[in-house]
C-alpha cells in the first residue's frame, strides 16, 4: 500500500490519521498516515510517567478540593504559549499538562462530588480506556477494525438484554450523548409518524410539515 492509499483508507471514516499528523507535524513523525514514536524519546518511560501522574491524581481524590481552584480563563492563560517550532520531550509535555490543568480540574471522579449527575470512571473502565487509546482503532467500518466491530456488537447485545429490548433490534454506539440524543429524537419521530400513517421511508418528510412538527414535539416530550 502506498502513502496515498494509506491516507485514503484512514480518511474514510472522517477521522484521518494523516490529517492529524499534518496538524501536529512539528511535534511528531508520521508514516503512511500513522503517527510514529520518536526514536529520540523513551516510549516506555513516557507511558510509565503518564500512569504515575494518573495514579497520583486518583490518590488525591479523597482529600482533594472538589471544585475547580481556577477559572477557565486562568487555565487558558497558563496554557497559552507560542506554537512550538519543533518537537519536545513528551515526558515534559505531559508533566506540564498535569501541572497547568490541575487547578481547573473538578474532582467529579471522587466520592465527595454532589454536583451534576455525571457519574465517574471505574478503575476497570480507566484501564480499558488506556488500552483502547493505545490500540488507536478506527471503528468507522468493519474492515478497518474487526475488533472494534465485535465490541460494538457484543456491547449492544448486552445493553438490549439489560433493558429488555428484543435482540433483533438494531443498535449502534454513537460518539457521544449529543449524537445519541439526536438519534433518539429521530427514532421517536419515525415511530410517531408511523402511528399517524405516514411512511417516512416511502414518502419522506417533505409535504407534511404540520405532521412532522407535531411528531418532533411528541418525540421530544416522550
Amino acid at each position: 500500500m502506498g502513502k496515498g492509499d494509506g491516507e485514503h483508507v484512514a480518511g474514510l471514516g472522517g477521522f484521518s490519521e494523516a490529517g492529524r499528523c499534518a496538524a501536529f507535524a512539528r511535534r511528531s513523525q508520521c508514516r503512511y498516515g500513522q503517527p510514529m514514536a520518536d526514536p529520540r524519546f523513551d516510549q516506555t518511560a513516557l507511558l510509565k510517567r503518564a500512569a504515575e501522574l494518573s495514579l497520583a491524581f486518583l490518590a488525591s481524590l479523597p482529600a482533594r478540593h472538589v471544585g475547580a481552584r481556577a477559572t477557565g480563563a486562568a487555565i487558558a492563560e497558563r496554557l497559552r504559549m507560542p506554537l512550538p517550532e519543533g518537537s519536545e520531550d513528551p515526558v515534559a509535555v505531559i508533566e506540564q499538562m498535569a501541572r497547568d490543568f490541575d487547578p481547573g480540574l473538578v474532582a467529579s471522579a471522587g466520592p465527595r462530588y454532589f454536583g451534576f449527575v455525571i457519574g465517574g470512571a471505574l478503575p476497570a473502565s480507566i484501564a480499558a480506556d488506556w488500552l483502547a487509546a493505545t490500540w488507536d482503532q478506527n471503528a468507522a467500518m468493519h474492515v478497518m477494525s474487526p475488533a472494534a466491530a465485535a465490541a460494538e456488537e457484543v456491547a449492544g447485545a448486552w445493553m438490549k438484554e439489560l433493558l429488555g429490548i428484543p435482540q433483533g433490534t438494531s443498535h449502534g454506539i454513537t460518539t457521544g450523548a449529543g449524537l445519541a440524543n439526536a438519534v433518539g429524537i429521530v427514532t421517536g419521530r419515525h415511530v410517531v409518524l408511523r402511528e399517524l400513517g405516514w411512511d417516512v421511508e416511502a414518502r419522506g418528510l417533505y409535504g407534511d410539515i404540520d405532521r412532522t412538527a407535531e411528531a418532533i414535539l411528541r418525540a421530544a416530550q416522550s
